[in-house]
């Protein structure tokens, strides 16, 4: 699976800030592209992959490997919105 594109790049703002519960608030949002649980045990055990990374995160993730692709998406289409908005306000203005 690939990485969902980054919200910044989604929004277009190197500076974006976005403000929220996430990670240790809800459960983290893991990229699927590096998702990996135990086999044995998924979400009850934490899993160490080929290189020795610990995949502590999954563990406690929000939704599974698909979480990450669905907000991106959400959030494109919530900037098509946007700009549809913001194009329709300034065709009004003129």
């Amino acid at each position: 699976m690939e990485a969902p594109d980054t919200l910044v790049d989604i929004i277009g703002d190197k500076d974006l800030l976005i403000f929220g519960l996430f990670n240790d608030e809800i459960g983290y949002i893991c990229s699927p592209n590096n998702f990996c649980l135990n086999p044995d045990k998924p979400y009850v055990d934490k899993i160490r992959d080929e290189w020795g990374t610990n995949h502590y995160c999954e563990t406690n993730s929000v939704g599974g490997p698909y979480t990450a692709g669905q907000i991106a998406d959400l959030y494109k289409e919530i900037m098509k919105t946007v700009a549809k908005t913001k194009d329709e306000t300034n065709a009004n203005k003129s």
